[in-house]
């Protein structure tokens, strides 16, 4: 399976943000699902920084929602990076620390550019005797209970 959305550059992005239902994932946590932003930046195909975000689930969303459709959410060059690190502190993606260390790792690279990559975590997890039990049960349980799960956060789209 491939990165989840938002994981990739602003080609990643368009279909995330125009069809996320947040309903939907707000729901996912009643189901045992832990939700919660993964926001990161990164140059070419390697993920660099992972911000420390005080937002809501529900927030960040519509927060990065509204960027996409702004055209706001694109590749940052060298010469914007301070007003977006800014204005993201400012608005609680990223935190205070999280400037100062990219500020601190930019200066001594050569990096031109940074991929704004506004992700989204899922996470399910059995316990050990749950698994079992389920996997007891028939010999396909387990699978179709993982592909449920998948599916589960698949319908937010």
């Amino acid at each position: 399976m491939g990165p989840d959305p938002g994981e990739t550059d602003v080609t990643g992005n368009v279909p995330y943000a125009a069809s996320i239902d947040v309903g939907k994932v707000r729901s996912l946590p009643a189901k045992g699902w832990s939700v919660r932003p993964n926001f990161h930046l990164a140059y070419r195909s390697s993920n660099l920084y992972w911000g420390e975000t005080r937002m809501d689930v529900s927030d960040y969303i519509h927060y990065w929602t509204r960027r996409v459709s702004e055209r706001d959410l694109r590749q940052i060059a060298r010469d914007e990076w301070k007003r977006y690190l800014e204005e993201w502190e400012q608005d609680g993606i990223i935190s205070p620390a999280d400037v100062g260390k990219i500020q601190e790792d930019m200066q001594q690279t050569r990096r031109p550019t940074l991929n704004v990559c506004p992700g989204l975590s899922f996470r399910f997890t059995w316990d050990g005797e749950e698994a079992a039990a389920i996997d007891d049960s028939n010999e396909s349980a387990f699978p179709g209970e993982v592909v449920a799960k998948v599916r589960d956060v698949m319908s937010c789209w």
